[in-house]
This record gives C-alpha cells, structure tokens and sequence, in this order.
C-alpha cells in the first residue's frame, strides 16, 4: 500500500512536471518544434506557428525538404532544405546552432528573419537520433534595425567622408615603419614621443608569435593580408581586438618595396559579437538552459515557485534565493506605479506581452526589460508564467540608430547645398531644404523621364531642357562618378540659379548598390561675377585700346601742332620729355640734357623769366605761361611757347611740374600777314567760330575682320546723323559723291594691300544734304605679324578753308593749323587729336 502511495504521488509530480513543460512549451515566445527521425514535424508551438503564419494542421507531418517552404540565406539565396540544422542533426546526431535563416510568413507575404538552434535526441543505447527538436528566435526587427542602421552609416560616411582607421607603412629599404596618428591611438602610442618599429608593436601584441609568422607569410607569398589579433595598449590593462589589412608592393623584378597597410580598432564590434553569440548559445537552450528569463510564479502572493539559470542572473539572485520570494518584494520595479499598471492590465486581460519597463537590478544598475506573460490555472489555482526580456541594448542601439538618422536628417535638411537622393529604384527619397527652395516645388514620386520638366532643369546655357541621361543624379544612379557638372535651375517664378553638382552611387559593405546621391553647390553669384568680369575685361580692354589710339593720335597732334609734353619729377629729379620736345630741342630723341642746362637754350633774358615762373609756381602752387625766345642745339633760334601746372599729392603739397612746350616761330612771324589777309574774310567771324572749325575733327575706325565702324561723336555730327546711329561700311561709302567715293574706295584698297597711309580731300554730303569739303586721313593698323587688321583716322570738314580766297589759302598755308590752335587768351593748351575734341581738348 505504502508503495503505491509512493507510486501514485511520483506520477503525479511527474505529470506535474510533464504540464509545466507543456505548459512553457506552448506559451513561451520562442518558437519550438519536434521533427520525428524522417524530419517530419511532429510538433510545434505557438510562437514558432506565429512566425511561419501557418496553423498546425499545414505543417504537420510536413519535412524541411518540403519544397513548399520558402528559406533563404543572409544574403538572399536559397536555403536548401537538406542544409536545414534539423536535417543536418539528424544525419550527422551533432547540435547544429546559431543559424540564421529568412523564412517568409504566409499571412504576411513577407520575409522573416529567425536564429536558429537543432539538437539531436538519443533513446539509450541507440547511436542514432530518433527525433530532433529545433528552437528559432524571432530576429526580423533586430535585422531591420541592423540593416538601417548599417545603410545610414554608409550614408553618414558617404556625406562626411570620415573615417577612423589607421594607416601604416613600412618601407624595406629604410627599414623605416610610418603610422598615421590614428595608428599611434589604437596602440596608446604617441607620434611625438614614441618611434614606431615592429618591435615595439609586438610588445603590445597578446600573441606576437601569431602575428609575427603572419607577417613573414604574407611577405613571402604575397596575396591578401587580413588579420584579426588582440592587443594590450600602452598603459591599458584591457585587452582590445584590431583587424589588420595590408598590400604589398613589389617592384618589376617583384622584390618587394614596401608594404602599405590599415588597422582598425575592431573591440566594441567584437565585444558586441561575443556578446550577442553567448546571449544566443543561452537563450537557445530550451526548457533549463533556455537564455529566455523565465519566471514561475503563484498569482495571489507572486510567490516564486520556479525560474531558470537566465531569470537568475539576469535578476542578480541565485536560484535559491528567488526560490519562494515574493517576486514584488524583490523591488526590481523602477517605478511602483509601472508595477501596478503592469499587474493590473495583466489580471485584467490574462495575459500581456512586451510591456516595456525600467527595474533596477541587486548592484543597484538600472535596465530596460520586456516583460511578456500569461494568467495559467493549474489545479484551480492560478500561476503567472512571466518571461523576461533584457532590451537595454536594443533600446540604446535604437537610440543611437535615431540619433544617427536625426544627425543625418538635420545634416542634410540644414546643408547650404542642395542634396537629393534616389535609391535603386530611382525613387526620390532626399529632397533638402535648399533644394525645395531652389526648385520652387517639394519632393514628389514621378518618373525620371520627367525630372527635367518637372524640376526645371537646364544646361548652363539656360536654354536648353536636360534630357533625362544628362541629369546629374541619373547618371550617378548608373554608376558614373559626377564631378563639378554645372546646371541650371530655372523655375518660372524664379531666378535662374546656377549649380555645381557632384555625387556617385553609394554601396553597402557587400558592394551592393543601395542609391545615388548629388550635391549641388550654389554658383549663381559666381556666374554673375564671372559675367561682370567678363564685360569689365572689356572695357578695359576697349580702354586700353583707345589709350593706345589717343598715345597714337596725340603723337601725330605734337606733329602737326609743333607741341611737346614734358614733366618734372622734384623728388628724383628725373625729366620726362615726349619726342617733340626733342625735336624742339634738336636733339635726337632720348638723348636729355643734363638738368641744370637744360634751362640754357632759353635766350635774351628768358631764361631769367622763365626760372622766376618754374620757382613761383613750385612755391605759390600756381600755373605759368610764357612765349619766351629759344635757341636749339642746331642754334636755330624761335619763339617758344612754354605752359606749366604744379603737380600736387594728396595733401596739396607740390611734388613736381607738368606742362607743354610749342615752337610758335612761324605764328609770331605770320601774325601780321594772318592778320592782314583776314580782314578781306571776316577776321571777326572766323575768330569767333575757331572752335566749331577745331571741333569739326573726328576720328574713326574701321575692324576688317567683323567690318565693324567705330565713330567719336564729331562724326556723327559731320555725316548729319544722331550720335550713335552707326551706318554699316557701304552706306557710309555713299556719303561721298561727285567721283570721291571711287577715289576713296581705291585709297582703302591700297592702304590695305600695300600698308600705306592716305590724306585726300573729297567731296561730301552729309544726311541733311549740305554738301561739304572734307579732309580724311588713313592709316593701317597692324597686328604682331605685320598684317593688317583695320583702319584709324581722322575726317575733318575743310569746307570754308576750300571756298576761302587763293590769297587766303597761301596766307594760311604755313600758319593755318597752328592758328586754329590759339584760344582767345593764346595759349596753346587746344589742340585739335584724332581722339580727342577738338574744342575743349587740353594737351598736357
């Protein structure tokens, strides 16, 4: 009887135990399943049913060979059924863990990620595995998590091109070892104190003699150098993990040269990895070595009546001490609030799942944990099944996920520049700040085909549409590198804004193509100066070109007029004197006198009057000017008109002497018969009009290559026509009439053709139908190979002097010009230039 007893009650504590197995069986969030020695399934829980979307009837009896299922590798290929970790157990009665595999869920149509353990099962005796039962772990928002945060991180380095690798180098000749100050970092190395050798490296190195015979490999067989060792830094007591890359670069005969190389600080990675790979290995152990936190505990006093070795450590208290604790009273609850919300929406619904909360554990650290569990009776009373997930480290990945994505988004969205971005679909998936409001519109799904219109973009001719392979982001989509393409944004409500763009398609780790991405830098204000420049340059190139026209012009005026310019430097002493003050002077051009005689040629007292005015206009800062006698170095002796103009700096102080010298030899000889024969035509008139007849001088210029004319405002005037009314060549021609057109025609044609000048006197008919004497000149202009590239000259109306009297015409013969020169007081400062007006015209 007493055996019975005992019989009945060890049944009974084994069925106990059979129920609670069911019962974490059935309930837990790891999916489980049991394949008989076919492969068949032969059970399987409600979570690992949740994952594949299935109910049970569709699975049962079902192998992993089925070709039904839908598996797949990391990196997308197929998973074969026979490489299944059920399949492989079963033929090879070894555990097969830590797989991982896509696994698409036939409610959702979508791929699921899950890590996978399988482990064999023995009868006693038997070598072979009479079943296996596999465990899998949903990690689908883990993975997502962990594919964004990787493809956000290439974005981030793309963007920023930054890096934290260190580089090094060794030469063999110099037998010289360089490392790059991130190099020095990793080994707690200082540039500036420490010299770099292998020695000194292998002193830090956990395993020199590894990494040694790596080395020496790698130079003797050439080929890939990749390796991962453990360091210990200077002055670190923490062991840290680095990869190191390396190439070698041989010489023509192949004798290697030097070896180029990159290591990288690989700890918190591998940290991370060991990390996740020992959190799987525990919580892929079903039932008592499950690294699922599973707590067992009664509901009216939340006294624990069981928990695992997970539960355990992740709580802080040994097994034997949670053992019959009241689970509240182990005040692992941050907040008592969070508590009572947790059991109250637990008695009230029966069950809860991934209620997230804060506890703080035994040594007083505090963590995140999701909390999953179910109200489960059991011989009418009722017990709490309470998994417990530690999820401070997913929640500070996300964390730090969405601080990276928030950096990058406000990165991008606060840049200067305009950057847009595709992906692989050419779908627009960055539109920035800057770019909405270059192109007057947001961010739209349209085609590619229609960017160009849509967006408003243009070549930089600001004319022309871009067609749909010239957009910058569509050919770094293609896989082109694009750098400093220019183009122009030209929204109808907006200014054309020029761009610079640069950008490329952007990889993940694998080399798999995951978008493009274009950065465009405004140049607007750039392309505006450029222009500004441009027409600057112009001008001053037409300047420069009308200085060296004027240069031209008042050599010939000095010619014509007998007037030199010179000027007096009272700080150095040094006289600048133009040619005609030379030939004044019957000197040859060049050859100055020496200062202190050069004030000798002045003769009968001028030379007296003239130092008086020179030291009175230096010291009173007022002009002189005198008709003074002069005798030459050929001891030609001439009236000489002579002015003067103080030269003064900034602070008035005069700082030298400007002024012209004129031989009015002929002039002071003529005036009397000048006078004379003016009185028989209206000497008053003439005087009085002296400067219109001065003023009706104009220069003119003729570009053969574009036939362009170039007329100074005179000649407007002599044809008749408003200032800036330009004729073309051969309408300007037929101004000349009565034969002189012809004449003119064939005097071009030769000061073309045989570079020579002319000097005709032509009948003329200007636009108001006056009929006019004119007097035009022609030279040719030459370029730095002695072609000639144009025409320049003057054009003069010489009517009057044509109907004057023959008496006064050889009266003027010698004196005209001179006398149309002198001004109402005599001076000679107008003087009539091709480039000049000749009626307020001022020869300094």
């Amino acid at each position: 009887m007493e055996k019975s007893n005992k019989k009945d009650t060890s049944q009974k504590e084994l069925k106990e135990q059979h129920d609670r197995f069911q019962l974490m069986f059935k309930t837990m969030n790891l999916g489980v399943t049991y394949q008989n020695s076919k492969g068949q399934i032969i059970d399987i829980n409600h979570a690992a049913l949740k994952v594949l979307g299935l109910t049970l009837d569709q699975v049962q009896g079902k192998t992993s060979l089925d070709p039904s299922w839908k598996t797949i590798h990391e990196d997308g290929s197929d998973y074969p059924g026979e490489t299944h970790p059920s399949m492989i157990a079963l033929k090879t009665g070894q555990p097969v863990l830590n797989k991982i595999m896509g696994v698409i869920n036939s409610a959702e149509k979508e791929y699921r990620w899950i890590k996978i353990d399988a482990f064999p099962q023995f009868k006693d005796g038997q070598k072979e595995p009479f079943q296996v039962f596999t465990t899998f772990e949903d990690i689908t928002a883990i993975k997502k998590a962990d594919l964004l945060l990787r493809e956000n991180e290439l974005r981030y380095r793309k963007t920023q091109q930054i890096g934290e690798v260190g580089n090094w180098e060794y030469n063999f000749e110099a037998k010289h070892l360089w490392g790059s100050d991130q190099a020095y970092k990793i080994f707690g190395l200082d540039p500036k104190v420490d010299q770099l050798t292998f020695d000194l490296i292998e002193s830090y190195l956990v395993d020199p003699d590894f990494v040694r015979k790596s080395k020496i490999e790698f130079i003797e067989t050439g080929g890939n150098y990749s390796l991962e060792y453990r360091i210990i830094p200077k002055g670190k007591n923490k062991i840290r993990t680095v990869h190191s890359t390396a190439e070698l670069v041989c010489d023509k005969k192949g004798n290697p040269i030097k070896i180029i190389g990159a290591i990288q600080d690989i700890s918190k990675k591998k940290q991370a990895e060991n990390q996740l790979k020992e959190s799987e290995e525990k919580f892929f152990k079903v039932l008592k070595n499950s690294s699922e936190a599973i707590v067992f505990a009664r509901l009216k006093d939340f006294s624990i009546i069981n928990s695992n070795e997970a539960a355990s450590k992740l709580i802080g208290y040994s097994l034997e001490e949670l053992k019959d604790t009241n689970l509240l009273d182990l005040n692992l609850w941050t907040s008592k609030k969070e508590s009572e919300i947790f059991i109250k929406s637990l008695k009230t619904n029966g069950s809860i799942q991934g209620y997230e909360g804060s506890f703080t554990l035994k040594n007083k650290e505090t963590q995140t944990w999701s909390l999953s569990g179910e109200i489960i009776p059991i011989d009418n009373e009722e017990f709490i099944l309470l998994i417990v997930e530690n999820i401070t480290e997913i929640r500070k990945t996300q964390e730090e996920l969405k601080h990276h994505s928030d950096f990058a988004f406000a990165m991008t969205e606060n840049h200067p520049a305009g950057i847009v971005a595709c992906n692989t679909k050419g779908e627009l998936v960055v539109f920035n700040k800057a770019a909405k409001k270059w192109h007057g519109v947001d961010l739209f799904k349209i085609p590619q085909e229609k960017w160009a219109a849509h967006f408003d973009l243009y070549k930089a001719d600001e004319k022309t549409l871009l067609q749909t392979d010239e957009i910058p982001l569509v050919q770094a989509l293609k896989g082109k590198e694009v750098v400093n393409q220019e183009m122009v944004i030209k929204p109808n409500n907006k200014e054309p804004r020029h761009v610079i763009c640069n950008g490329s398609a952007f990889l993940d780790s694998d080399g798999k193509n995951l978008g493009a991405l274009i950065v465009m830098n405004d140049m607007t204000e750039y392309r505006l100066k450029e222009k500004e420049l441009d027409r600057t340059q112009q001008k001053i190139s037409k300047a420069l070109e009308e200085v060296e026209k004027n240069k031209f012009l008042l050599k010939e005026s000095e010619k014509i007029v007998n007037v030199g310019s010179w000027e007096l430097n009272l700080s150095t002493q040094k006289v600048t004197w133009s040619d005609q003050v030379f030939r004044i002077h019957g000197l040859p051009v060049g050859q100055h006198p020496p200062l202190g005689t050069a004030l000798d040629y002045f003769i009968d007292g001028s030379k007296e009057i003239l130092s008086k005015a020179i030291e009175q206009s230096i010291s009173q800062n007022k002009k002189y000017d005198l008709d003074l006698r002069f005798q030459n170095a050929q001891n030609e002796k001439l009236w000489i008109n002579t002015v003067g103009y103080p030269v003064t700096n900034s602070k008035n102080e005069v700082i030298g002497l400007r002024g012209v010298i004129q031989d009015i030899t002929e002039k002071k000889l003529s005036r009397e018969k000048i006078e004379k024969a003016l009185k028989n035509v209206e000497l008053s008139e003439i005087l009085l009009k002296e400067s219109e007849k001065i003023a009706n001088v104009g220069s003119w210029e003729i570009n053969l290559k574009t036939q362009k004319l170039i007329w100074s405002d005179q000649i407007f005037k002599l044809h008749g026509l408003p200032i800036g009314q330009l004729p073309d060549l051969e309408n300007a021609m037929d101004f000349f009439i009565e034969g002189s057109k012809e004449i003119l025609a064939k005097a071009i044609e030769e000061s073309i053709s045989k570079k020579k000048k002319y000097d005709l006197e032509l009948r003329f008919q200007n636009a108001q139908n006056q009929k006019l004497w004119v007097n035009t000149i022609g030279f040719p202009v030459l370029n730095d190979k002695n072609e000639v590239v144009g025409l320049r000259g003057v054009f003069q109306d010489i009517t009057e002097r044509k109907t004057s009297s023959e008496k006064i015409k050889k009266a003027l013969k010698k004196a005209e010009q001179s006398e149309f020169l002198l001004n109402e007081s005599g001076r000679i400062a107008k003087v009539g230039a091709w480039d000049f007006d000749l009626a307020t015209q001022k020869l300094l």
